[in-house]
């Protein structure tokens, strides 16, 4: 465990799925915030998401290249 400095934040992050977006995910999961992974592929996010705390964290399949989809993204879970 790290730092809390991300207490009581939440963070949406693209590209969670793999690489540097699934290390992004965790080190915000290890500073305490609740985590929104967010990607193209369903099966790689839950495979990442599966090692956080179901109560704070979620998946949400989009691309990122597709701002309408984004949009709805942030609206949900604000």
């Amino acid at each position: 465990m790290g730092f809390q400095r991300f207490e009581g934040k939440l963070v949406i992050v693209t590209g969670a799925g793999s690489g540097m977006g699934a290390v992004t995910a965790r080190r915000f999961r290890d500073e305490g915030a609740a985590v929104v992974l967010t990607g193209r592929t369903r099966e790689k996010l839950t495979k990442v998401v599966s090692q956080f705390d179901q109560e704070r964290s979620l998946i949400h399949v989009s691309d990122v290249t597709k701002p309408d989809e984004q949009q709805d993204s942030a609206r949900q879970y604000r």
